[in-house]
């Protein structure tokens, strides 16, 4: 329920993007994908999942409505939206650019840790059901969505082939640390961004 519906939009988005559309200017459409999708869906809805599975206390739409608005990430996005078009001096960007650099690498050893090549048979079906849902059936509802709507221009585009990207790491990183399935939340996330690379080009071979 975190990883398969979640998805990395910027740590595979931006490259895999920039290789199917290097003429088009779709940066703009994936930030707000990325920030105001992906990631406000990962403050609320992640925090959601994760409250409900792993509380011991009964999970009341007051507890939730609490953890969300003390989720760091989600503080950190409030803020972020406060201080656009805001210059900090050298010193501080340099040093938040060092930081920022460290999470997906630190996602990537805390899925790859948990990552084994062989799963138990109690896992392999949660394990396909979650990739097609996030590798296969996620895209077809994009591209039906936006047929309904008669939507066919850059935006779409990008949101189809973001909906077709693979988990999101740090959704299988935090599902880990919380206990859910760890080595199941891994695999996922793992295999899911091996497969990805297939998937999403057939998926912009379909729509492009």
């Amino acid at each position: 329920m975190l990883v398969a519906i979640l998805t990395t939009s910027s740590f595979l988005g931006i490259p895999l993007l920039n290789t199917y559309l290097p003429n088009d200017n779709f940066m703009p459409y994936l930030l707000v994908y990325d920030q105001l999708g992906t990631f406000l869906a990962f403050a609320i809805y992640g925090t959601f999942i994760v409250s409900q599975y792993t509380s011991k206390t009964k999970v009341t739409f007051k507890l939730i409505t609490v953890k969300v608005l003390t989720f760091p990430p989600f503080l950190t996005l409030i803020f972020a939206l406060f201080l656009v078009g805001v210059e900090f001096h050298p010193t501080i960007t340099k040093v938040l650019e060092a930081f920022a650099l460290t999470t997906i690498p630190v996602a990537l050893v805390a899925a790859g840790l948990q990552l084994q090549l062989k799963l138990p048979k109690e896992d392999i079906k949660p394990f396909s059901v979650a990739l097609f849902v996030k590798l296969i059936f996620a895209p077809i509802i994009a591209i039906i969505v936006c047929k309904i709507f008669g939507w066919n221009n850059l935006a779409s585009t990008v949101s189809i082939l973001e909906a077709a990207m693979a988990p999101m790491i740090t959704a299988g990183a935090i599902a880990a640390m919380a206990g859910l399935a760890p080595r199941l939340s891994s695999a996922i996330v793992g295999y899911g961004i091996l497969i990805s690379f297939v998937t999403t080009y057939l998926v912009k071979i379909l729509i492009v």
